[in-house]
């Protein structure tokens, strides 16, 4: 590691994006970073020994930094947070998923100091820090509000739902990891061209066709649902979306070994006598 390090700041100094996979100390990172002025992306995973002390740099350089993606830090906490949010003023892309030690005062802190964020990934998070950012995002004003364009967040509300896709008419791309309790959830959503919805209560008919006719440049489209999910309600999907290029459907028990139950079989049948042109992907998994 040191070696590396040794290397970034004497021949590196005017990189632009770095990436970070391996375990490296807060010495090594402060050394790195206060060579890297110019620096744009940063991207930081599974690093255990990564604290707030690595960003002490953040409070008088990186004024460029556009994306900070920071995944799987068990050690990195709101005071870190807190410090970015004084200096980094330009962040378009956030990402602190699975960060554990992380409290609400840093995300909210970020959501109201950073004023272009466009990305804001926040899943496997804490219930409090999920339930603040939630708020905060429904609450802002339109004059206050982020040209958010793609959201992750593990828990939203119905009424939630609908006062974010009202507010951020930017917004096309949407992942929520615990959608229990949606009623009408179909109705709100609007021009989105990537929808990741896992544990829906249900997917009928009706929700697949107002889904189709309300999104109609769906490229991505994944969809755990608690409930059965019929084989006239894949179809649907799959032949009002043009666009569709991955589909993933799958009720909440779905495994490898119920790919054989009849909706599924019926799926593949009518799809190999049909042409999806822009269809890269698919996973139908139906009890």
């Amino acid at each position: 590691m040191a070696q590396f390090v040794a290397i970034v700041v004497k021949y590196c100094q005017n990189i632009l994006y770095i990436e970070m996979t391996f375990d490296v100390d807060d010495t090594a990172a402060t050394v790195l970073f206060n060579s890297l002025e110019r620096i744009e992306s940063i991207v930081i995973h599974n690093c255990d020994d990564f604290t707030r002390n690595s960003f002490r740099f953040l409070k008088s350089k990186c004024a460029e930094l556009r994306e900070l993606d920071l995944c799987c830090l068990p050690s990195f906490t709101d005071d870190a947070l807190l410090a970015i949010s004084r200096s980094c003023l330009n962040l378009r892309v956030l990402n602190v998923s699975t960060c554990q030690m992380i409290g609400y005062k840093g995300v909210i802190a970020m959501l109201r100091s950073c004023p272009l964020l466009e990305e804001v990934q926040l899943s496997n998070m804490p219930a409090d820090v999920t339930a603040a950012a939630v708020k905060v995002l429904a609450a802002a004003k339109d004059c206050t509000a982020l040209p958010l364009r793609a959201l992750t967040i593990d828990k939203l509300s119905t009424k939630k739902l609908w006062a974010i896709v009202a507010k951020y008419l930017l917004l096309s791309q949407l992942r929520v990891t615990d959608c229990a309790g949606w009623a009408d959830w179909s109705c709100c959503l609007r021009g989105f061209t990537a929808l990741s919805l896992w544990r829906l209560p249900s997917l009928t008919l009706t929700e697949a066709r107002q889904l189709v006719s309300s999104n109609p440049q769906l490229t991505d489209l994944s969809l755990t649902v608690k409930d059965r999910v019929s084989a006239a309600t894949v179809l649907c999907l799959l032949d009002g979306l043009p666009a569709l290029q991955t589909l993933s459907v799958r009720t909440a028990d779905s495994s490898w070994e119920h790919r054989q139950e009849a909706g599924t079989v019926q799926v593949l049948e009518v799809m190999a006598r049909r042409l999806y042109p822009s269809l890269h992907r698919v996973t139908i998994c139906l009890l």
